[in-house]
């Protein structure tokens, strides 16, 4: 979401050949509420993720209200409102925040070394701007030097992308899909929940990777990038911390887990083709994908104390207006 100051120097940062859709897009919504942009980035997030999803997960699509919403106590939540509605809320921060840091991983990528690292500067205003819109505080005209310079990798940052935000979504499913209770006394079985439903994240992101990259007629390196989307989300959240919590298992811990359900999930999924399919792709994937997580984790985590004091200080803010939204301005009946 980018102010009219903002677009032309937003839009500079793109390949001439990508620039004109996003121009058109703001064009589009321009005088639209926020609420009718929020409500497009979610018909978008879910257009993208349709491809992975099973008949079931696609009907709780079909059942439940999804929505995107300026809520800043949790990343995404999946359960019921006061009257009994099926909901999936995405704090609107979550996709901006994903294809910030993409963008910064494929410069990265493309440059072979971290480039803001070892100037303060650079991280300072890197990260302060990204702590402002996560926020919802106004992050500046300055965008931050970190976008890709190549249409290769635009394209590789908009496959990670989706392999990150299905994540989320699969995973909120799998809340739903699952029959999860809310968060109780026993830690165990709070991260247990989580892990089931990161798992079925996952399996979303694997149908995804394969079935886009058949249809738009991709090369495997769009396939890696996309499977390396669920590793990219969590490693997105350990610059917040990379601790457990009462109702949630460390980042480090669900990245674990997350290493060790690729190789049962692909063969789930392609049986007796597990092998083919996995050496088209990489000959070693698991430990490809690791290596890649790894590594990012370790540069994130260089970044966390600036983090923490860039948000310290800053008002709680009360999301108990979330459930009012909900029931009296986007009335759903499904149960």
């Amino acid at each position: 979401i980018v102010a009219e100051s903002h677009l032309e120097e937003f839009l500079s940062h793109l390949p001439e050949s990508a620039r004109e859709e996003p121009r058109r897009a703001w064009v589009r919504r321009h005088g639209t509420s926020i609420y009718g942009v929020l409500d497009e980035l979610m018909d978008r997030y879910l257009r993208e993720a349709s491809p992975g999803l099973k008949q079931e997960e696609a009907q709780i699509v079909q059942d439940a209200l999804f929505a995107v919403l300026p809520t800043y106590e949790f990343d995404g939540y999946a359960g019921l409102t006061p009257r009994g509605d099926r909901v999936v809320i995405l704090h609107w921060g979550i996709g901006m925040t994903l294809s910030f840091w993409s963008h910064w991983y494929l410069r990265l990528h493309e440059e072979g070394n971290n480039y803001i690292t070892g100037h303060a500067e650079r991280v300072y205003a890197t990260l302060q701007y990204f702590n402002n819109f996560w926020f919802g505080l106004d992050p500046g005209p300055n965008f931050p030097d970190i976008y890709p310079k190549s249409e290769d990798s635009w394209e590789l940052d908009e496959a990670m992308t989706r392999g990150a935000i299905s994540f989320v979504l699969g995973h909120e499913i799998g809340h739903i899909l699952y029959k999860h209770r809310p968060y109780g006394s026993n830690q165990n079985l709070n991260h247990a929940m989580e892990f089931e439903a990161d798992r079925k994240g996952l399996e979303v992101v694997i149908r995804l990777a394969f079935l886009s990259t058949a249809v738009l007629h991709k090369d495997n390196y769009f396939t890696k990038f996309i499977l390396f989307g669920p590793l990219f989300a969590i490693a997105v959240m350990s610059l917040f911390g990379d601790e457990s919590s009462h109702t949630h298992p460390s980042p480090s811990s669900r990245k674990e887990r997350l290493l060790m359900s690729y190789e049962p999930i692909l063969k789930e999924i392609f049986k007796d083709k597990y092998e083919f399919i996995v050496t088209e792709v990489d000959n070693d994937l698991v430990a490809m994908l690791r290596r890649n997580a790894d590594n990012l984790f370790a540069l994130f985590s260089t970044f966390r104390d600036t983090m923490d004091k860039l948000s310290r200080g800053l008002p709680p803010i009360d999301s108990s207006w979330v459930a009012n939204e909900i029931q009296l301005d986007r009335p759903n009946t499904n149960k």
